[in-house]
């Protein structure tokens, strides 16, 4: 290992090149900055093989007043350099070595600290799938036939047709009392706008729904695990369009409980006939 940080002594690398040129760090990192802003996502040392090649030129034009002697048939001077690493393993390093002014200014802040958890489309149930599971034939199966993985990996094709379903109802009481599916608790959010496009929304009903029913729950008696958790036990998230719901079953996956998000909520499982919610929704 210390051998790398010796002289190379073993390979003559200077009779290999015609010329050499010095490239700082901070440049080396503006240029490879420069080069994902146009497309080519390098890291530093593509950045540094650029700046190399343009300061060669410069030193070229400063020397001998031409570039001529580079130039092909067709007057065009054909260049090559190399990239050879990525950006990302640098990402910090960019906030390092290069001040403020090569960056946009952060917009939406706020989010930095929220909705950290996964998403998954397998862990996103339609109104009709989900009403099948809800209200169609139990196969007489003995015992149950539950996939291996952490309940909170598993998706829509390990779902066990014998789960016990508890339905967590994200929509107002008025509305739970009014008309709920079976077996369905109320975490009365109610109406919000869309959480994923309105980021003040998301900061705070990302805090509600993560502090009411996140991994701090466990031992809640509303929406702990003695309500949501157990053995053969599946939560289905429902609110009025499916936003909510979604963000709902990302907090429980994160929590280690196999949930799953009906998508569209009620406003869709009513478009599509699966029975009236009401007019208070």
């Amino acid at each position: 290992m210390y051998s790398l940080l010796e002289p190379v002594t073993w390979f003559p690398w200077r009779e290999a090149i015609d010329a050499m040129e010095e490239v700082t760090s901070p440049e080396a990192f503006e240029y490879s900055l420069d080069l994902c802003r146009n497309g080519l996502l390098v890291g530093p040392s593509s950045g540094m093989a650029l700046l190399g090649l343009y300061k060669y030129f410069d030193r070229t034009i400063k020397e001998t007043g031409t570039l001529d002697h580079l130039r092909n048939e067709d007057g065009e001077i054909p260049c090559v350099f190399i990239c050879c690493d990525g950006p990302f393993q640098y990402i910090h390093e960019y906030y390092e070595k290069l001040d403020e002014s090569y960056f946009l200014p952060v917009r939406n802040s706020e989010l930095r600290d929220v909705d950290p958890y996964a998403y998954n489309l397998d862990w996103e149930l339609s109104p009709s799938e989900a009403f099948q599971k809800i209200f169609g034939p139990k196969p007489l199966i003995n015992g149950f036939a539950i996939s291996p993985r952490a309940p909170n990996d598993r998706g829509k094709a390990d779902f066990c047709p014998l789960s016990t379903i508890v339905v967590l109802d994200l929509r107002s009481e008025d509305d739970f009392a009014h008309m709920h599916l079976p077996n369905s608790i109320n975490f009365p959010v109610g109406r919000t706008r869309n959480p994923y496009q309105h980021p003040p929304t998301m900061v705070e009903t990302f805090k509600l729904v993560d502090s009411a029913i996140g991994l701090e729950a466990k031992n809640d008696p509303k929406y702990g695990d003695d309500v949501l958790a157990g053995e053969h036990k599946v939560v289905f998230t429902l609110g009025y369009d499916g936003h909510m719901a979604r963000l709902a079953m990302s907090v429980l996956r994160n929590r280690g409980l196999e949930a799953y998000c009906i998508m569209g909520g009620v406003e869709v499982w009513e478009k599509d006939g699966l029975g009236p919610f009401g007019a208070r929704n």
